[in-house]
């Protein structure tokens, strides 16, 4: 997965700006778009994500409850565990 993103990094990063002008034009807050936005930098870091969570020998579909809610605890579960 990570190698696609890479991969397709243009087209990701073409279809990500008509998005942020699309938001720009409806009025969407700068703050929004600030979020919204790809760049080179920030869609390598998606891909570096994904390489270490699949790279990571815990299951991904565990999850712990915490209060209500269930968070998945894979990507974090790997750090503690390989700290």
């Amino acid at each position: 997965m990570a190698a696609r993103l890479r991969d397709g990094a243009a087209d990701i990063l073409a279809a990500n700006a008509e998005d942020v002008a699309r938001g720009r034009r409806d009025g969407l807050a700068e703050s929004f778009i600030d979020r919204l936005a790809l760049d080179e930098a920030r869609l390598e870091s998606v891909a570096k994500g994904v390489d270490e969570t699949a790279a990571c020998p815990t299951r991904l579909a565990r999850c712990w409850p915490i209060g209500r809610a269930r968070m998945a605890c894979a990507s974090s579960a790997c750090a503690r565990r390989s700290a």
